[in-house]
């Protein structure tokens, strides 16, 4: 690919500050009744509306624009989510491509790059020292 072999890459950094961080759960599959879903919602969920008063829209349709951003299509995210255990680190980078077919199998085109989870279809992002 052209832009990760360029002699000079350009990276764009949006920071976000002054927020929760991207709490909750890692997995979309997991839900704990009464806690934010906004790591899943943003990193896992395309589309996935916000149905709270001042909830920011709906995850997906203008998150989309930050892979659209890199010709890469990836990107990577660094947080501080508050958990009820304190402060923790997640870093987890992403990719959003065209769905594709092998074998009779449908994949997303979405790909994630992290620490493994022990099941083969989940890869959770790196925390707090690994991060």
């Amino acid at each position: 690919m052209d832009a990760l072999s360029a002699e000079t890459p350009m990276l764009l950094e949006i920071a976000d500050f002054g927020t929760k961080g991207l709490g909750g759960p890692t997995r979309a599959d997991i839900v704990e009744d009464g806690k934010p879903q906004n790591f899943a919602n943003f990193v896992r969920n395309i589309g996935a509306g916000h149905h709270h008063h001042l909830g920011g829209g709906t995850y997906g349709y203008g998150k989309t624009s930050f892979y659209k951003l890199d010709a890469a299509a990836t990107v990577i995210i660094d947080t501080l989510a508050l958990t009820d255990s304190g402060t923790e680190r997640r870093l987890i980078a992403c990719h959003l491509g065209d769905e594709f077919i092998i074998k009779g199998r449908r994949y997303t085109g979405r790909h994630w790059w992290g620490v493994s989870s022990g099941d083969p279809e989940y890869v959770e992002p790196l925390l707090d020292n690994a991060a």
